[in-house]
């Protein structure tokens, strides 16, 4: 397989994992209770991780958009796109999954 269906997939798998973790960290019950520590904490990296995936993003599309710099980059250097695509395509999914939901239900 391809290293970057691979990596496509595997942005997959997190931006879902991501996902539920920061809609566990919406819940009142979990930050009123005491303990739930490791709970608690997957919530926080989560949207530690989502801030910073998004910080990434901005970075990175005016790289992909703008030709004289993207020039300057070696495929093997476009590795990360992939893994940043398949991310963004879980969370485009599960939103509009969401908004579907909230629309009919």
């Amino acid at each position: 397989m391809d290293s970057s269906v691979k990596l496509f997939l595997i942005g997959i798998a997190v931006g879902i994992l991501t996902l539920f973790l920061v809609n566990l960290g919406e819940s009142e019950e979990l930050w009123n209770i005491p303990g739930n520590y490791f709970e608690k904490f997957l919530a926080v990296s989560a949207n530690v991780w989502l801030f910073i995936y998004m910080i990434v993003i901005v970075i990175t599309i005016p790289v992909i958009a703008l030709e004289p710099l993207k020039k300057r980059f070696s495929p093997k250097r476009y590795l990360p796109f992939p893994f940043m695509a398949g991310n963004g395509v879980a969370f485009l999914s599960v939103q509009i999954i969401a908004i579907i939901l909230k629309v009919t239900g």
